[in-house]
């Protein structure tokens, strides 16, 4: 079941999320387009930083899930920070693998994956969402 985050849910967050929350581990080596995506204070450790990612990916069966990424992994939030310093457009299509040592990190698509990603949007900015229709009958009530 999809479930819509917005700054209601937590007060730290800035952006509208779509979606099952999802741990990196939980998408690993599938391929995922970023939306959006922000940094959170870490709930788990202090100093640390959380990345939250408005993400679609394509299941087995083919359909699309949306999916909002939630990850402390630190290769995966420096390589989104360093995206953001290059001037990496959105939407960021890539895959979650891991290294020698275990570690998450962001690797690149080959091109059967990448055009599997091609005509995927964010769910968050295609017309009415549930979240949309609750406004609408809270309203009308």
């Amino acid at each position: 079941m999809s479930v819509i985050y917005t700054s209601t849910h937590s007060p730290i967050l800035k952006q509208k999320y779509i979606g099952t929350m999802k741990t990196a581990g939980s998408l690993l080596y599938k391929p995922i387009r970023i939306h959006h995506f922000e940094f959170i204070p870490s709930k788990k450790n202090e100093g640390k930083e959380c990345l939250i990612a408005q993400t679609s990916v394509i299941k087995k069966d083919g359909k699309v899930e949306n999916v909002l990424l939630a990850t402390e992994s630190y290769k995966i939030v420096d390589t989104i920070k360093e995206s953001m310093k290059n001037n990496v457009s959105l939407p960021y299509d890539t895959k979650i693998v891991r290294d020698r040592q275990g570690n998450f990190k962001l690797a690149s698509l080959s091109n059967p994956e990448q055009s599997k990603l091609e005509s995927l949007s964010d769910p968050t900015k295609q017309g009415e969402t549930p979240f949309d229709n609750l406004n609408n009958e809270t309203k009308n009530k």
